[in-house]
């Protein structure tokens, strides 16, 4: 399974504690192997960039992002990313988002 799936099939489950703390975890993870994928993609294409926001702007700029909301989406999340990594240093059940709006980043529909 990959990590778009197991994230999906995270954020389907009733939300408790561990749920919770496992779709965040699931988050971040999804979150870290698709900037850092594109990251890859934009060196390998000769357009140097650094830290998720430069990647994501370029990427917009590129077209990889297609459109505006998508980019704010995108945006987001990273907000939510930044927010959920900083929660787990100190307490994550007291500062981090309840689930961030799945309706956001949940993918439609989980590759197999």
């Amino acid at each position: 399974m990959n990590a778009a799936a197991r994230l999906a099939e995270a954020a389907t489950l009733p939300e408790t504690d561990i749920v919770r703390d496992a779709a965040i975890q699931r988050f971040e993870f999804t979150f870290e192997l698709v900037w850092k994928t594109l990251q890859l993609y934009l060196e390998h294409e000769g357009l140097e960039s650094s830290g998720p926001r430069a990647v994501l702007k370029r990427a917009f700029v590129i077209r990889l992002i297609s459109d505006q909301d998508e980019a704010d989406v995108w945006l987001q999340m990273l907000d939510d990313r930044n927010l959920t990594s900083h929660a787990y240093a100190s307490d994550p059940l007291s500062h981090a988002p309840t689930l961030p709006d799945r309706t956001l980043w949940r993918p439609a529909q989980a590759p197999p």
